[in-house]
């Protein structure tokens, strides 16, 4: 993959990272790299530390929301980024906010939690919505996410997870009603939009 910067795998447990400043006079795109090492790292910490089940099915979207979510300073250091706007991913919010007012349906949420193939045909969709709920969820209902987090990595390994299991997996921790929480959870994204108007 020609834009693929960075890969964790969970089968080696190793990760691989592109240098995108290789050869070049010109550091100033090394941010790319720190985001990028940071967002794999997240991922081998969390395949190792029990967080994900590491030989098992887990949702794409829990994987790559959390490491995405990672990739803003004030997530991963708060001590030198403790302003609550530093926690937000502006370029993802930028691409769910472009991505629901385009082509986002109405069943998104319970189709990313069911499968992954939003993934496989609009990756850019799919890590902003991935970020966006994560993100969500984890400001706004931390103990239900950690609680959520923690029955999807007792799964046993190399066992199934149909669509309908991953559902009622989530249903059972955030209920059945997702009309309601696709509201919540796009009020909340709209509202950081303030924090792109006045990004310097």
């Amino acid at each position: 993959n020609p834009g693929l910067l960075g890969f964790y795998s969970p089968a080696t447990n190793r990760v691989l990272l592109y240098d995108v400043t290789a050869g070049q006079a010109d550091t100033s795109n090394w941010h790319i790299n720190a985001a990028t090492t940071i967002h794999e790292a997240v991922h081998q910490l969390a395949f190792n530390t029990g967080i994900h089940v590491r030989f098992g099915l887990v949702p794409k979207w829990i994987v790559e929301g959390l490491a995405t979510m990672f990739e803003a300073p004030g997530v991963g250091n708060p001590s030198h980024y403790p302003h609550p706007s530093d926690r937000i991913h502006r370029d993802r919010l930028k691409s769910f906010l472009n991505y629901t007012s385009s082509r986002r349906h109405k069943n998104a949420l319970p189709h990313i939690i069911a499968s992954d193939k939003l993934f496989e045909h609009d990756p850019e969709a799919a890590y902003a919505e991935a970020w966006a709920l994560t993100f969500f969820l984890s400001e706004l209902q931390p103990n239900r996410y950690a609680q959520y987090l923690k029955k999807t990595a007792s799964r046993k390994p190399f066992s199934a997870y149909s669509s309908a299991n991953r559902q009622k997996d989530f249903t059972d921790v955030f209920g059945s009603n997702w009309k309601l929480l696709d509201a919540k959870m796009n009020r909340f994204i709209e509202n950081l939009r303030v924090f792109i108007k006045h990004q310097s």
